[in-house]
């Protein structure tokens, strides 16, 4: 992008100056189509992590073995 606005700054010929503008057009449209396209594919594989995690979820049988580690006491309180 930058190249294209400093060719069109350069260009004294009214053509060059058009055919600069068209270029730097497309390359904007072709930059937001790319970037859109990175979003989507972000998005998508948002989604297949998401459901990728949750199989694992219900396909895996977790459990917990709580043990008691330690004992609380509490004293010389008055109520």
């Amino acid at each position: 992008m930058l190249q294209i606005d400093n060719a069109l700054s350069r260009s004294s010929d009214v053509s060059e100056r058009i055919d600069a503008e068209k270029k730097k057009a497309s390359a904007s449209r072709e930059l937001k189509q790319r970037e859109q396209s990175l979003f989507m594919d972000g998005m998508r594989l948002d989604v297949e992590a998401e459901e990728a995690v949750k199989r694992l979820n219900e396909q895996t049988n977790l459990t917990a073995d709580v043990r008691r580690q330690f004992v609380i006491e509490v004293s010389g309180g008055q109520a």
